[in-house]
């Protein structure tokens, strides 16, 4: 929150001169914090234009992702061959804040931006798995509900289409700034297999098409 209050301090005297003011509704492809699943979904935004080079946005996102986790166990006991491998499916849902101061570098409308981001993470993931064979014989969800503050770095490129409309194509990437609660999951099985792995936050890239109205 101190981030965000000091990025409205700043650019707020901005705000209060802007020009011209943008929407722009569109689509982001990208991954997740944790799980670096990937997915498609919507995107909306809102950008102050400052005299010729400067602007800044808010633009929100949400992505549904997911990965899975993958077991191999094989071996012999008693002279009986065993397979205990199996796989499973976390589902994660990223909602995301990207504030972006932007700057304009060349005349074609090429931009680069810097600010910070938020993001809200909810991850359903297994956090005790007990299988037998292959076979799931126990799983334990849970839910993880987490608030992500990040810093951003993002690139964007206009297509004027006519003076009121443009399209945008552009990325960003998220890297959080602070340690954020991993989650972890204990698996065991039959046969006296026992491990357990922990994810944590990595960085997220999100590439998005938007098309937007200026007015």
């Amino acid at each position: 929150m101190k981030n965000a209050f000091l990025f409205l301090v700043l650019f707020f005297p901005l705000f209060l001169t802007a020009q011209s003011h943008s929407i722009k509704v569109g689509t982001a492809y990208g991954t997740t914090q944790y799980d670096n699943g990937v997915g498609f979904g919507p995107m909306v935004g809102y950008e102050y234009q400052f005299q010729n080079k400067w602007s800044a946005s808010a633009n929100m996102s949400y992505q549904d992702g997911g990965s899975t986790i993958y077991q191999r166990s094989r071996g012999t006991i008693g002279g009986e061959e065993y397979d205990n491998s199996f796989s499973l499916a976390i589902e994660e849902q990223s909602y995301y804040l990207d504030l972006i101061a932007k700057y304009q570098v060349t005349r074609q409308g090429l931009k680069l931006g810097i600010g910070p981001s938020f993001t809200y993470a909810l991850v359903d993931y297994p956090a005790y798995i007990y299988s037998d064979r292959g076979v799931l014989v126990q799983v334990e969800m849970e839910q993880l509900q987490t608030l992500i503050p990040s810093f951003n770095l993002g690139i964007e490129q206009q297509f004027k289409i006519t003076k009121a409309w443009s399209m945008q194509v552009g990325g960003i990437i998220r890297g959080a700034m602070k340690k954020v609660k991993p989650y972890s999951t204990t698996m065991e099985d039959a046969n006296g297999g026992w491990g357990k792995s922990t994810t944590s936050v990595g960085a997220s890239l999100a590439l998005n098409a938007a098309l937007a109205y200026h007015f």
